[in-house]
This record gives C-alpha cells, structure tokens and sequence, in this order.
C-alpha cells in the first residue's frame, strides 16, 4: 500500500472473530496491486481479543480500527463508511479471504462504470490460498 490518499477503501465489520479476521487481514496484505487502499477494521463490541489484535504488531498491514458498542453489523458499516477515506468504498465480512486481485478487479470494474454496484461470488478459496493466509 502506498502512503498516497487512498482511492479504495475496504470495510470489514467484526464481532468475536479474531482468528478469522487476521486470515482476512492476511488476504488483503498480499493484493496485486498499485492501486493505493486502506482498511477500516469496525470491532462491533467484541469481547474477545479482537481489539488487542488490531492494536498489536501482529496485524499483517496498516488498518483503521475502530471500536464501537455492539449495535450490528449494519451499524459497524456504516461507522466504517463514515471513517473510510477512500472514493471507492469494499465491504467484506470478516470470514473472507480475499483472492490477490480483489482490489485491482473492483477497481477496474469502477473504473468502467463509476455508478456500478458489485457484488462478488462467495467460494471457498482454494487450499493453497487459505493456507497461506493461515498463521504461520
């Protein structure tokens, strides 16, 4: 990621999943791409070690985290929404895996159609990419 504004912002609510987000986070700090991103990390009142996590030197790429009371995942996007700093706004849950082009194929998408909504299909990634996405 570069240090420049960032022209994508990616949108992850959370609740008590910490382990599955650092796989997320993981995904998302091996993008193909020059296209300059950030993450906003919304902890929606996680009472586990989430928000520990997201402060530590453990997380795999620079993220915006924010805490709030539990109120939802819809509350923890729109919180995310506010705080995005990005002209294209990413949402993805915190069980994702997110492939290596992700941020370069919505931003083409975008790039084609600047009033387009997308909604990307759900597979399981394959083994090779979960499992490089998993703590060492």
């Amino acid at each position: 990621m570069s240090a420049a504004a960032p022209a994508l912002s990616i949108v992850v609510p959370t609740y008590n999943r910490r382990r599955r987000l650092d796989r997320v986070l993981r995904s998302l700090a091996g993008q193909r791409t020059d296209i300059p991103f950030e993450v906003v990390v919304v902890s929606d009142g996680s009472t586990d070690d989430t928000d520990e996590y997201l402060s530590s030197a453990s997380v795999p790429l620079p993220v915006r985290a924010i805490r709030q009371d539990n109120a939802g995942p819809a509350a923890a996007r729109n919180r995310g929404i506010e705080a995005a700093a990005g002209d294209l706004i990413v949402f993805l849950d915190d069980d994702v895996v997110a492939g290596p082009e992700l941020v370069a194929r919505h931003a083409a998408e975008h790039d084609q159609d600047d009033r387009l909504v997308t909604i990307g299909p759900m597979n399981d990634p394959p083994f090779d990419i979960a499992r490089r996405c998993e703590r060492p």
